[in-house]
């Protein structure tokens, strides 16, 4: 909603504390860290910040691609 409101640094902020509660209860190795980590991204991307999304990306395909599941 906040990324569709155009409130882009109030959902990135949301986001980075969700980030914060996925690593606690999942690890930064757990698939919904991933998710978290792409919706980041995509908000990151939204602002303009393209490098810095792609990184987190790449940090979000890792982990997917090394999931046993």
């Amino acid at each position: 909603f906040l990324q569709t409101a155009g409130r882009l640094d109030e959902a990135e902020a949301l986001l980075r504390r969700a980030l914060v509660g996925l690593e606690r209860a999942y690890g930064k190795q757990g698939l919904k860290y991933a998710y978290g980590l792409s919706n980041l991204a995509n908000v990151i991307s939204a602002a303009g910040r393209r490098a810095e999304a792609a990184q987190l990306l790449e940090q979000a395909l890792a982990i997917v691609g090394d999931a046993p599941e």
